[in-house]
């Protein structure tokens, strides 16, 4: 059996992992001189996250879609690398909000697709909609309870207070609705989505 040549997304998305692997690297040895044992393991772990999409790709015995593969890799490294790692966080005026737009954004996208192979018959474009901004919804309040432990186990800032926490849930509501909006009213995301969504 021949092997699947490697499109330029595939190479695309390799390269990104590499890098994103080197930078952690760097910023593993940059905290390493500095003594900061913490930051320096964090940044050793987070090579894990970029690596992940391929290990699942083994585990599941199913190729991920390239452009869903490299939106996850540039999430993670906006968020993860250059925003816990680097911390853009706080070097960076509003970078915070930024991830969480592109966040409420890539978790919709993740929705639509996921609820387009699970439905088999049709669904009310309302009850869709409404569905891929509750998963959107929980997403988000579940990353400020992460951050909300994470901050208490480590006693860290991640969470700069109750309006911080709530403009963070709201950006990543906007972000997904700047795709399910027109997704459901366009149907301009995905092909299929004819199949699954009712015009009710």
């Amino acid at each position: 059996m021949k092997k699947s040549k490697a499109t330029p997304l595939l190479k695309l998305n390799i390269a990104i992992t590499i890098l994103s692997i080197v930078i952690c690297i760097s910023y593993a040895i940059l905290y390493l001189t500095k003594n900061d044992v913490f930051m320096m393991i964090s940044s050793m772990l987070m090579i894990l996250l970029p690596l992940f999409v391929f290990v699942l790709e083994k585990i599941i015995k199913t190729r991920i879609d390239e452009t869903l593969k490299l939106s996850y890799l540039l999430f993670i490294l906006g968020s993860g690398i250059f925003g816990a790692i680097g911390d853009f966080y706080s070097k960076v005026m509003f970078y915070d909000k930024l991830i969480h737009f592109t966040s409420g954004m890539f978790v919709t996208v993740i929705s639509i697709i996921l609820l387009e192979r699970l439905y088999k018959t049709k669904i009310n474009k309302r009850e869709f909609f409404l569905l891929i901004t509750v998963i959107n919804i929980a997403v988000a309040t579940t990353w400020e309870i992460v951050e909300f432990f994470f901050d208490l186990i480590f006693n860290k800032n991640a969470q700069k207070g109750n309006t911080d926490t709530m403009l963070d849930i709201i950006t990543a509501i906007i972000g997904g609705f700047f795709i399910s909006i027109p997704y459901i009213k366009n149907y301009i995301i995905s092909g299929v989505n004819k199949r699954v969504i009712s015009k009710g």
